[in-house]
C-alpha cells in the first residue's frame, strides 16, 4: 500500500482526503482527552462526596497495633500479623506512613490518625527503630 502511494503522483483529491482526515482524527483526540479530564473531575467528586461515610463506616474500619515484636492489623472479620524481620522498610510520603513488607505488601497509616505531627514522627522513628533491631 506504501509503495503504491509513493509511485502514483499526488493529486487534489488526495490532499483533501488526508487533510479531512487530519482534522477528524484531531477532532477525535481532543474529544477523548476532554472525556478523560471529565471522568476525572466526576470520579473526584464522587470521591469526596463519599469520603466521611467510608471513613466512619464501621463494616471498612482498621485498627493497626504496633509493638516491640510484631505489626498487627485488626478488621472486623479477620486480624493479621507480621512480625519485624518480615518487613523490608518504611517510609513517609504525602501524608501516610508506608510500612513495607518483604512479599512487596504494605501497610498504609495515615498521618491524620495521629494528635500531632510530632505523635506522627514518634510512631514513624519507632517503626524505624524496630526495623533496624530486627534486621
Amino acid at each position: 500500500m506504501l509503495m503504491l502511494s509513493l509511485k502514483t503522483a499526488p493529486d487534489a483529491a488526495f490532499f483533501a482526503r488526508t487533510r479531512n482526515f487530519s482534522i477528524a482524527l484531531l477532532v477525535l483526540f481532543g474529544v477523548a482527552l476532554a472525556l478523560f479530564k471529565l471522568y476525572d473531575v466526576l470520579m473526584n467528586n464522587i470521591m469526596k462526596k463519599h469520603q466521611r461515610v467510608e471513613q466512619e463506616d464501621p463494616e471498612t474500619l482498621q485498627k493497626v497495633k504496633l509493638n516491640r515484636f510484631f505489626i498487627e492489623n485488626i478488621t472486623n472479620t479477620a486480624s493479621g500479623k507480621i512480625y519485624w524481620k518480615n518487613v523490608k522498610d518504611s517510609y513517609r510520603k504525602g501524608g501516610f506512613i508506608f510500612i513495607h513488607m518483604m512479599n512487596d505488601n504494605c501497610v498504609v497509616i495515615p498521618e491524620r490518625v495521629f494528635a500531632s505531627t510530632s505523635e506522627a514522627a514518634e510512631v514513624f522513628d519507632f517503626i524505624n527503630e524496630q526495623i533496624a533491631q530486627n534486621k
